[in-house]
């Protein structure tokens, strides 16, 4: 999804928290231009992860990953409405701030994915995963019914960092319960192996409880 003119500049002249030119120069080398958008969003960060939405009013912090109280958080920015009616403005596209404006817009269509099918996302909200409906409300706003697409360094550039190092944590979390063990298809050698062993231990449980009685029988006989 994309809100108002594309961007097509990679570095932007607005700066985001010094905190992140850490990440930058981390993955200054990166090749990826592109990540899938089906692999990277709410649904999928909380079919692996167990990281919270944490709604911010501050658009510097949007998609950092952060801890609070000992808990993996996502900082997302809670008003959209207010950047893309700033967009509209045709004095604002002289603004640095611009630019990195239109990227925060972007990203809403792809981290929530409603093109799947808004029932999950309107059952994340009634379970509580997402508290703040209000927040939400506000997002759907912004987010049409159309495939948003990827996310890439084109329209992405200043945010990037962050998508990637967020990939990185989805990838290298651990599923969030034993449901999601049978959903994560990530590693296809993990995912049969799991597969093999739901299915091969319950069959070794059941031949070593008839190879025991059977056993038990030979030894004590059949009864006169």
């Amino acid at each position: 999804m994309t809100t108002g003119r594309v961007v097509t500049k990679v570095k932007s002249k607005w700066k985001l928290p010094e905190e992140d030119l850490a990440v930058d120069d981390l993955l200054g080398q990166l090749e990826s231009t592109k990540i899938d958008g089906e692999s990277l969003n709410l649904l999928t960060l909380q079919k692996y992860t167990k990281v919270k939405i944490e709604w911010v009013d501050n658009v510097a912090r949007h998609l950092i990953l952060s801890q609070r109280t000992g808990r993996d958080v996502l900082e997302v920015y809670a008003f959209p409405r207010i950047l893309e009616i700033g967009s509209q403005r045709p004095i604002s596209s002289k603004h640095p701030f611009y630019e990195y404006q239109q990227e925060v817009l972007c990203t809403y269509g792809l981290l929530f994915p409603v093109w799947k099918g808004s029932r999950k996302l309107d059952k994340t909200i009634k379970d509580g995963k997402i508290q703040d409906v209000q927040s939400i409300r506000r997002i759907a706003n912004v987010v049409t019914e159309e495939n948003p697409g990827n996310w890439n360094t084109s329209e992405l550039g200043t945010l990037w960092p962050r998508i990637v190092k967020l990939k990185g944590y989805q990838d290298q979390a651990q599923p969030a319960s034993w449901w999601a063990v049978w959903r994560d298809r990530r590693d296809p050698v993990k995912y049969y192996g799991t597969l093999f062993a739901f299915i091969a231990v319950p069959f070794a449980v059941i031949s070593i409880g008839l190879a025991t009685a059977s056993l038990a029988f030979g030894i004590t006989g059949p009864r006169p």
